[in-house]
This record gives structure tokens, C-alpha cells and sequence, in this order.
């Protein structure tokens, strides 16, 4: 069960300080790099957990300990991470933290991701392949700035945001028509003929014979005739100008703006409902002893009058019981078509055991036919038992391995499914 990807790891990142904790799907580890490279390009620190963790240390503790003193959390959604546990363990720590920043990176809708991510703002990656002026990238930029204290990164902007306004256009010359008069023309009088003296002298009797006689008829009349009256009032009106309001348009209006409040009313009505529905399904699995529903919904929903109940569920099916372990074990573990056989000694009271295990050296240097592991764990008040299973160096493996399984009512057989980074198979072992 060694896992192939923390075999040459340098742990260069976990002695400085981290600006940023990526967590991402396995299925998605060249989508990651891509942006784990435009960040380090960036002049950022970057937790990125196939090269950050020191050989031999206890991966679960390693990844904690890095997501919580990182200044910032970047949750990369895909339907694989979707389900992934580790991807929401981190993004759940990350929003607690108030230091998470999420994304999808394949087309995944923000509304598919669990409940208690309903409120975060995600950023859309699908598209994105490296380009410096995506619009999404850039986004993501500005939300990481902020949360690291880097006022370039939170001040980015698009390449079409941060184009400068065009220049105003030039003044435009108008040729002047009026040319000033050769100096001909000054000299012979303007250059006017006897002709052109004429008609000027005709157009001006031509005008007061026109003012005369407009003045002559203003005199007879005070008031346009009827007729002609209901004819400017009925005449067209001009092109282009806006139609005076009416009766209609105003009633129209008005009967819009209540049909959108109704459907805004039913809407919110609706979602109340779609909630309401969750909750009681939620606390159905809940009370039924389904530990991660019961916090799920203690997340989603800490305002609900139900929230008292979901919390005394969770204290309870968080107490160790005193469930006895002690005795020789002997099970197996698959991954994929193979098994291994393994055998296991445990002792403990109270609800916590340790032990020991040991199984054929399936991988290792070949200096050992034999591997063994110490063990630390613990039962729970609903059947659960959890354990970590550590190497202890022998053919110099020494990673861990985290077991999440329940025990038989008889308290004979414990089956579940084993946890690693980039994979988990089932397990299921019994007492001697």
C-alpha cells in the first residue's frame, strides 16, 4: 500500500512560511500543476502535496498542518473532487478559517457543491489554460492578494479592464468659404458689377413690401380660425420626438413590477422549502447514526431550531465507547484484483487501543520479507472504529495509512475501507 508519489519528497515547504494550500482531486493533478505554476510564477508559496511532505512523516497530520497555517486555501472543484473527502476536509477548514478561495476547473456548476459551500463565491477555471488575462484567473488573483497581503495580486485587472481610455479625437478644421477680396477687388470697389447692384436694390424694395403687408394682415386677426385651430391640433407629430405617456403604459408598469415581486416571493417560498425538505431528510441519516450528515447539516444550517438536536447527536456518536479490541486479529487488505494478508495485536480500554501489525513486504527496498506497523485508534458509541496504521521503517517504508471501518454487533469482525492519498480500497478483518 506504499504510495508511489511520496517516495522522493523534499520537505523544503513545510519549513517556510505558506501562502497558499492547494487541494485538488488526484484524477486532476495536470489541471493543478498548471495552476500550481502560474502561482509560483507569482512570486507565491505553494503547498502542493505531491512535493511538500518529508519522507516519513505522518501524511494526515502533515496535510493538517499545512492547510491550517497557510494564509490561504484554493479548493480546485471537479466532479472528482466532488468526491473526494480530503478536497472538503480542506475546503471545510478553509472556510472556517475565512482563507478559502474555490474554483471549478471542468464545467462543474457551483450548486452541485456540498451544502456548506452554498455561500462561497466560485471562480470558473474551465477554460482556463495559462492565460494571463483570464477573466476568472484574475479574479482568483485578486481573492488570493487580499487574503495573503498582496496589494499587486489584489489590484490585477484584465488586459481589456486595464486598457487605457482611446485619445480624444483630433480637432476637425472646417476650410473657410469667406476669402477676403483680391486686391483687384479693393481696388475697383469690391470687384461688383452694375448688375449685381441692381438685384441687391430690387430684393430690398421686394422685402419691405413684404413686411407691409404681413403686418397689414396680423392687424385683422387675433386667433387662428377653427379650422385652422383643429388643424394643428390634429396634425402629426414631429419625427423622432418621445410619445407623451399614457394611461395604458402606466397601468402596464405596474401590473410588470407585481408580477415580479409575486414570482421573487414564490421563488424565495420554493427555496424554503427545498431547505426545509434537506434538513429533515438530513436529520433522518443523522439520528440514524450518519456522522458526516449530522455535520453537514450543524454547517449549513447553525441557525435552524433543529441545530440543538444535531449537536447532541454529534457529541454522541463522538464518545468513545469501552468497546474491548484486545486480542489477536488477522484480515486483509485489497487494492484493486489483490489482496494482502495482514495479522494485527491490540490492546486498550475505554474506547482507545493500540497494537501492532505485520504483512508480507510487498514493496520496499527488499531488505525486509516482512513489514510491520504500530497502530492508534479508537471505537465510537455507533459501531465505527478508526485507526492509523504507521510503518515503522522497515524496508524503508514508513508512511501511514488511515482505516475507517464498523464492527459486527458480535463485536467479531470489523470491515471498512483504508485511506491514502490518490487511492482507498476495502479492508475487513477478524478476532482469532
Amino acid at each position: 500500500m506504499v504510495n508511489r508519489r511520496f517516495k522522493k519528497m523534499g520537505g523544503q515547504l513545510m519549513d517556510e512560511p505558506l501562502d497558499i494550500f492547494l487541494s485538488y482531486s488526484r484524477d486532476d493533478s495536470a489541471r493543478a500543476e498548471l495552476v500550481r505554476d502560474k502561482l509560483e510564477a507569482l512570486g507565491l508559496k505553494v503547498f502542493f502535496d505531491a512535493e511538500g511532505i518529508d519522507a516519513g512523516a505522518e501524511f494526515p497530520m502533515v496535510i493538517d498542518k499545512a492547510v491550517r497555517s497557510a494564509k490561504c486555501v484554493l479548493g480546485l472543484w471537479s466532479k472528482s473532487a466532488l468526491q473526494s473527502r480530503w478536497v472538503r476536509i480542506e475546503s471545510r477548514i478553509g472556510l472556517d478559517h475565512s482563507k478559502l478561495v474555490a474554483a471549478v476547473i471542468d464545467g462543474t456548476r457551483p450548486e452541485d457543491l456540498p451544502a456548506e459551500f452554498y455561500n462561497v463565491n466560485v471562480e470558473d477555471l474551465t477554460t482556463f489554460n495559462g492565460q494571463a488575462d483570464h477573466e476568472g484567473w484574475v479574479r482568483i488573483q485578486r481573492a488570493i492578494g487580499r487574503r495573503v497581503g498582496r496589494q499587486d495580486l489584489a489590484q490585477a485587472r484584465t488586459a481589456r479592464a486595464a486598457a487605457p481610455p482611446p485619445p480624444p479625437p483630433a480637432p476637425r478644421y472646417e476650410p473657410s468659404y469667406e476669402q477676403a477680396p483680391t486686391q483687384s477687388q479693393r481696388q475697383s470697389g469690391g470687384g461688383l458689377s452694375p448688375l449685381i447692384y441692381a438685384l441687391i436694390g430690387g430684393a430690398a424694395v421686394a422685402a419691405v413690401a413684404f413686411f407691409v403687408l404681413r403686418d397689414g394682415r396680423d392687424t385683422q386677426h387675433t386667433a387662428p380660425a377653427a379650422t385652422e385651430q383643429a388643424a394643428i391640433e390634429t396634425q402629426a407629430p414631429v419625427e423622432g420626438a418621445p410619445a407623451p405617456p399614457t394611461v395604458t403604459d402606466d397601468a402596464a408598469a405596474r401590473q410588470r413590477a407585481a408580477d415580479e415581486a409575486r414570482a421573487r416571493e414564490q421563488a424565495a417560498a420554493e427555496q424554503t422549502q427545498r431547505q426545509e425538505a434537506e434538513v429533515q431528510s438530513s436529520w433522518t441519516a443523522c439520528n440514524a447514526g450518519e456522522l458526516s450528515v449530522c455535520r453537514r447539516l450543524a454547517s449549513a444550517y447553525p441557525n435552524h431550531p433543529i441545530i440543538g438536536r444535531v449537536n447532541a447527536r454529534i457529541e454522541q456518536l463522538t464518545q468513545p465507547v469501552a468497546a474491548d479490541l484486545s486480542g489477536g486479529w488477522r484480515g486483509y487488505y485489497a487494492q484493486g484484483a489483490s489482496r494482502t494478508n495482514f495479522a494485527a495485536e491490540f490492546r486498550g480500554a475505554s474506547g482507545e487501543f493500540r497494537g501492532r501489525m505485520s504483512e508480507p513486504a510487498n514493496f520496499g527496498d527488499g531488505s525486509s520479507r516482512t513489514l510491520y506497523a504500530n497502530v492508534a485508534g479508537r471505537t465510537f458509541a455507533d459501531g465505527r472504529v478508526e485507526f492509523v496504521k504507521t510503518y515503522d521503517g522497515t524496508a524503508g517504508v514508513s508512511h501511514s495509512v488511515r482505516y475507517e471501518g464498523r464492527i459486527s454487533d458480535d463485536g467479531r469482525t470489523i470491515t471498512g475501507v483504508w485511506v491514502l492519498s490518490g487511492g482507498r480500497d476495502q479492508f475487513s478483518m477478524s478476532r482469532n
